[in-house]
């Protein structure tokens, strides 16, 4: 059932009252076309991942049988899938200083024996351009750390992580930040510590085919949408959500969209420094006021 606001339509997609109550909050997810998302977390895991409550259409920009079209399509790209597998392509080099993290981000024709969660008894490939829109094109794409969406080396749009196809797949290049975080990983990347490669992606509806190949039933990829690429250790297939938090930016619905209420590292130790400086002003204050009043 879809509801109408004065400015909004609103076209739900989980029970309101399946969420909990304070954490409501609205998110753009293209101001250009007037679409907004209600996003929150659920009541049975109030801790978790962040889901979508609702949709939000301007009425002006769009119909109420526009916006559940939309809806219905975005629901067709699928839900957010995660691969990992060992990689021996991670290199590290060096120019005046700046280290240079360069690998093979997402191998083609190369059949994953690990057991995908949904389909255990299913094996996967990724044929050639399966994510050559998402290489090639404006979408943006994060390149992360152990899957912790804290931890973002670099991403497409800020041009601090570069993508391009080769015949063995999708290959990446990227310069870490220098702060603390990163310069450790660059030591454990060195010493091979590190040595896996993990990729979060969506597959559309009719994306995929499965064909059987001797006594195994092989899923190839033909065209999917990348999010994130990520250094990991383990080399397992893992599940992911819809909706992932990353410094500075959420993923919802594999739309990667600037954090409004993202506070820096950097920031966030000013205001530390601040609140520390007005709790020392207020314990003075206090001890003074005991002494003379």
């Amino acid at each position: 059932m879809t509801e109408t606001a004065e400015k909004y339509h609103k076209i739900p997609v989980k029970p309101q009252d399946s969420f909990t109550k304070d954490s409501f909050r609205t998110i753009d997810i293209s101001p250009d076309e007037g679409i907004k998302a209600v996003i929150g977390k659920l009541e049975s895991d109030p801790s978790g991942s962040i889901h979508v409550q609702s949709y939000l259409f301007d009425v002006d920009r769009r119909s109420m049988e526009e916006g559940k079209k939309w809806v219905e399509d975005h629901k067709q790209k699928g839900s957010t899938e995660r691969r990992t597998y060992e990689a021996s392509e991670i290199r590290m080099t060096f120019d005046k200083g700046q280290a240079r993290i360069t690998g093979l981000a997402i191998p083609y024709n190369t059949i994953n024996t690990n057991p995908i969660p949904e389909a255990p008894n299913v094996k996967e490939r990724i044929l050639p351009g399966a994510f050559r829109e998402s290489v090639e094109g404006t979408d943006d794409v994060l390149f992360l750390l152990q899957h912790d969406t804290r931890y973002v080396f670099g991403r497409k749009r800020s041009g601090t992580l570069k993508l391009h196809e080769t015949d063995k797949g999708v290959v990446f290049e990227n310069t870490p930040p220098d702060i603390s975080w990163a310069r450790d990983a660059i030591v454990s990347i060195k010493r091979q510590d590190i040595t896996n490669m993990s990729f979060g992606f969506a597959v559309p509806h009719g994306g995929a085919d499965y064909l059987r190949e001797g006594d195994d039933i092989v899923r190839n990829v033909r065209n999917g949408r990348l999010f994130e690429v990520s250094l990991c250790t383990f080399p397992v297939y893992e599940s992911t959500t819809v909706v992932a938090r990353a410094a500075g930016a959420i993923i919802v619905d594999g739309v990667v969209l600037e954090d409004p209420h993202y506070v820096s590292e950097e920031d966030a130790k000013k205001l530390d420094e601040q609140n520390n400086k007005f709790k020392i002003s207020d314990e003075r204050f206090q001890s003074l006021r005991e002494k003379f009043l």
